[in-house]
């Protein structure tokens, strides 16, 4: 099983007063179970100079982000 889609999920990182963050990791992870047989998925991006990220080919059903930046 693959965690393979026609699914995308964009955005932007910003501090408390607005303004973006770059370079903030993104882990975007999922688990998928099917027949009784499980396996997980793992994507890694960094904001650009504008705090934007965008993930490509997601499957479709629920997957996880965690944001880590400087100062978090």
């Amino acid at each position: 099983m693959l965690d393979k889609g026609s699914y995308h999920f964009s955005g932007w990182v910003s501090d408390e007063l607005g303004a973006p963050i770059s370079q903030a990791g993104m882990v975007m992870t999922s688990l998928l179970t099917h027949e009784g047989i499980q396996s997980s998925s793992y994507r890694f991006r960094l904001t650009d100079i504008s705090g934007e990220f965008t993930f490509f080919g997601l499957g479709g059903h629920e997957h996880k982000l965690v944001i880590v930046a400087n100062g978090s």
